[in-house]
């Protein structure tokens, strides 16, 4: 499942980028 791990991390990283 190491593919929905890194769909999350894209998520969280592109939340913390935006404002």
């Amino acid at each position: 499942m190491a593919g929905i791990s890194a769909y999350f991390t894209r998520l969280w990283s592109y939340k913390v980028m935006q404002p």
